[in-house]
């Protein structure tokens, strides 16, 4: 498989991912963490930060549409976090999450990865309908919002290109049902990537 180099832009910061099929995770002591869903988005980060080292893709697309469903509850509780300075633990909390995904997607299974970039999309496309609400925003609304999207509302386009090359590269691998998933998925955020 190739590797992928791409610079991921957000709002305020900028990524280096040098992105090459890595070995399979060596054993750890400790398992990967299950998440509840129960469990607040703060309470999903916080979880799955303290676990970062056992973080196995299974588990980072299990975290990503954890985090997908809670921000998509109409009961709101997800948004436990709300107003205020953002809190720079936080910040660092779902970077390091953030990145720790985007390095490790030459791992992912095609099921996995179908299900990160169905989740990133439906966690964008709550972000774009909730553009009129930031005065009351949930700390980790913001993060994601600087790492999905442009200044503009619309997708993060380094992102989900980074997702469809990773697609590509195992696209005889995809099942009907996937292909079906990532279709719909860029269009929930309409955009469609372009390749040179």
């Amino acid at each position: 498989l190739p590797c992928w180099t791409q610079t991921i832009q957000s709002n305020d910061r900028a990524y280096d991912y040098s992105l090459q099929p890595a070995a399979s995770f060596s054993t750890h002591r400790k398992s990967p963490p299950r998440f509840s869903d129960d469990s607040t988005i703060d309470e999903l980060v916080q979880i799955a930060h303290d676990n970062l080292d056992v973080m196995t893709p299974m588990a980072t697309a299990a975290l990503w549409n954890k985090i997908s469903r809670q921000i998509n509850r109409r009961d709101g509780r997800y948004n436990n976090h709300r107003g205020g300075r953002q809190n720079t633990k936080e910040t660092k909390q779902i970077d390091d999450i953030f990145q720790h995904t985007m390095v490790k997607l030459g791992e992912f299974s095609t099921r996995e990865l179908t299900q990160t970039i169905f989740s990133m999309s439906k966690i964008t496309a709550a972000l774009q309908k909730q553009e009129n609400r930031r005065g009351g925003e949930a700390g980790h609304n913001r993060i994601l919002r600087e790492l999905l999207l442009k200044k503009d509302m619309t997708p993060n386009e380094d992102v989900f290109r980074l997702f469809a090359g990773w697609s590509m590269d195992k696209l005889e691998q995809f099942d009907a049902r996937y292909i079906s998933n990532l279709a719909y998925a860029y269009a929930l955020i309409r955009f469609v990537p372009e390749f040179k």
